[in-house]
């Protein structure tokens, strides 16, 4: 449904680099990928205009910005309090109806597509000023897993938009100089990976800025994970020529973000003994993602930072499949004036996270 001729729902097969301002980065990075061509899991973008209605209709931007006016990042009880109303003022206000038939029409059509009824699918925030090179919002925004019901993925949109308003978005729009009540959200809604194993990849080395190397990081289950820090992942440094396995650590994988069966949602499950230190990746399977890796670099013409995810979607029938679930410019290693030389053996990400932090993305990790 749209209003005039501005569309609510966009397919990420019809996402494209020229309708960020539509989609966000994020949704048009998913939509590019198609045509890579990668292998994505299927959903659609919630559009910016789907928030600018609603915004518009309560007058939310106003009220955000008068609870956040003045917060000092410093002090940490006062940011939370003011992320907390932020967030009952979004709650609070309702979806305008032809917002909310038009993403519930879209799930339905997405089940149909994967045969699936009350198919589990992921928000995520997708901002017109994310995953471009000047303005990574990466760490700022917002995640939502394992979604299985039409309530739920609405509260999951609406969560999505406030995040872009809370002093910590806020906040780095402003040292980016971005004006945050400009900025305006698009939502993924993506079928979820039943991941056996999921991590991230870089098409250089991160650390110093070697771009002869893919290097890459694995644990059990969801990526979320390697994402916070709390994994100790398996990594992998592969020759981008040769495509050789030139270094390698299998970390101690004592726990994985996994869906929870019973309650929905997901939950950290405690990993079997012998599964902790048991790599989580075959061979096969790392040079066929260093493989990828490099085909998304060359269609993008610059080093990329990539999720992804080995499982299996509903209506797949290969549970060992490699999905990508995102493609951003890698934004760190062009900064590193000097190689590291602390001698620490640390995650790649730890100095991605590190470097974030850095530029004001507290909420990075």
């Amino acid at each position: 449904m749209t209003v005039d001729h501005v569309p609510y729902i966009v397919w990420f097969e019809d996402c494209h680099a020229g309708a960020t301002d539509l989609v966000g980065g994020k949704c048009a990075s998913l939509g590019e990928l198609h045509r890579v061509p990668v292998t994505v899991p299927g959903g659609f973008a919630v559009t910016t205009h789907a928030h600018r209605e609603f915004m518009d209709r309560h007058d939310i931007a106003e009220h955000a910005s008068a609870v956040i006016a003045g917060v000092d990042m410093h002090d940490a009880a006062a940011v939370d309090e003011a992320a907390r109303i932020v967030r009952q003022v979004f709650a609070e206000a309702d979806m305008p109806s032809a917002v909310e038939d038009s993403v519930l029409g879209a799930y339905d059509k997405l089940c149909e597509r994967s045969r699936s009824e009350g198919l589990a699918v992921a928000v995520r925030s997708s901002a017109t000023a994310e995953d471009n090179v000047s303005a990574s919002f990466a760490g700022q925004l917002e995640t939502y897993l394992w979604l299985r019901n039409p309530d739920e993925i609405l509260d999951g949109i609406v969560r999505c938009w406030s995040a872009l308003f809370e002093p910590h978005a806020a906040d780095y729009c402003r040292q980016l100089g971005v004006a945050f009540d400009q900025v305006f959200m698009s939502t993924a809604v993506q079928r979820m990976v039943d991941a056996r194993s999921a991590g991230v990849m870089f098409t250089l080395n991160p650390v110093n800025g070697d771009r002869s190397k893919v290097m890459i990081e694995s644990c059990w289950g969801l990526g979320e994970g390697i994402v916070t820090g709390e994994v100790d992942p398996d990594r992998y440094a592969v020759d981008k020529v040769t495509l050789e396995i030139l270094d390698r650590h299998e970390g101690n994988k004592t726990f994985a973000y996994r869906p929870d069966r019973d309650t929905g949602g997901v939950s950290v499950q405690e990993t079997s003994p012998g599964e902790a230190t048991v790599p989580s990746l075959r061979d096969d399977e790392i040079v066929a993602m260093a493989e990828v890796g490099k085909r998304v670099e060359a269609y993008y013409g610059a080093p990329q930072d990539i999720e992804w995810a080995i499982g299996g979607v509903a209506g797949s029938e290969d549970a060992s499949e490699l999905y990508i679930l995102q493609a951003r410019p890698e934004t760190v290693a062009s900064n590193i004036s000097e190689s590291v030389t602390d001698g620490s053996a640390r995650s790649a990400l730890d100095f991605v996270v590190k470097e974030m932090v850095s530029r004001g993305g507290e909420d990075a990790s």
